[in-house]
C-alpha cells in the first residue's frame, strides 16, 4: 500500500493505493493536516501494509521538514519527494535550472503525458492559474503563470482602498450592479476570456486540454472538449523523479 499526498498551496490532498487501486481520497486546508497525520487511519478494506509515502510539495523547506518528521512519527516510514527534472518519462522540461519549476506543473505535465502521446495543454487553476503547453514529442514548450481567481479577488480587497465586499459566488459574467457581483463576476469574465483563448490555441495546433485544481471545474464548464482530471498532479507521482 502507499500513501500518495499533494501539497498545494492552500490545501492537501493525500490518497490510498494498493495495487493501483485508488482505496480513499481526501483533502484538508494545508495548516491543520500536519496535526491531523495522527488521526489518520488507513481504509479499512487495505489489509497489506504501508509501504511507500510519495509527495509532491511546493510548501517549501521548513513545512516538507515538518511533514517528514510528522510521517515518520506516525508510520516510521521515511517520505519520497518528488522533483523537476530535466526529463522523466517522455517529457523534455524546457528550464535552464529543471529543479526552479513548480513540482505541481512538472506532475500535472507527466500524468497528462502517460494519458496522451499527442500535444496537450495542462491548466492548473488554483492558487494560481498555471499554463503549460506541451509538443506531441513531449517538449515543453513554456508556460504562464497568472493570479488564481481566489488571488484576484483577495488583491481587489487588499490593495485597494475603496473596494470591500461580502465574498459571493461566482454567478454569472454579467456586469455587476454592486461591488460584489463586480468583483465576483469580473474575474469569471476574465477566465472566460482564458477559456476562449485556450480553446482557440488547442483547435489551431490540434492539442488536448487538461484541467486541475481546486476551481478547474469553472474553467473546463467554458470549454467543450477540455479533460477535468482533479487529481492530475497526484497522478504523475508515479513518473516522477524522487528523493
Amino acid at each position: 500500500m502507499r500513501l500518495e499526498i499533494d501539497v498545494g498551496n492552500t490545501f492537501v490532498k493525500w490518497r490510498w493505493v494498493s495495487d493501483g487501486t485508488i482505496t480513499k481520497a481526501l483533502r484538508c486546508l494545508k495548516e491543520p493536516f500536519l496535526s491531523r497525520i495522527a488521526d489518520i487511519d488507513e481504509p479499512e478494506l487495505v489489509l497489506d501494509e504501508l509501504c511507500d509515502i510519495w509527495i509532491g510539495s511546493v510548501a517549501g523547506r521548513e513545512f516538507n521538514e515538518a511533514l517528514t518528521r510528522a510521517l515518520k512519527t506516525r508510520w516510521d516510514i521515511t517520505p519520497l519527494f518528488a522533483v523537476s527534472a530535466s526529463s522523466a518519462a517522455g517529457v523534455r522540461n524546457s528550464y535552464i535550472e529543471p529543479t526552479r519549476m513548480g513540482v505541481d506543473r512538472w506532475l500535472a505535465m507527466l500524468a497528462a503525458r502517460h494519458q496522451d502521446d499527442g500535444a496537450s495543454t495542462v491548466v492548473d487553476c488554483g492558487s494560481a492559474i498555471t499554463i503549460d503547453y506541451l509538443s506531441a514529442q513531449g517538449e515543453h514548450l513554456g508556460g504562464y503563470i497568472v493570479p488564481g481567481l481566489q488571488m484576484m479577488r483577495a488583491s481587489l480587497l487588499n490593495n485597494t482602498a475603496n473596494v470591500r465586499y461580502d465574498d459571493e459566488d461566482l454567478l454569472s459574467i454579467e456586469p455587476g450592479k454592486h461591488t460584489g457581483a463586480c468583483v465576483n463576476n469580473g474575474t469569471r469574465y476574465l477566465l472566460q476570456a482564458l477559456a476562449g483563448q485556450l480553446l482557440e490555441e488547442a483547435s489551431k495546433s490540434g492539442s488536448q486540454l487538461y484541467i486541475t485544481g481546486g476551481d478547474g471545474y469553472l474553467l473546463q464548464a467554458q470549454m467543450p472538449g477540455a479533460l477535468l482530471v482533479p487529481d492530475l498532479v497526484l497522478d504523475g507521482l508515479m513518473w516522477a523523479d524522487k528523493q
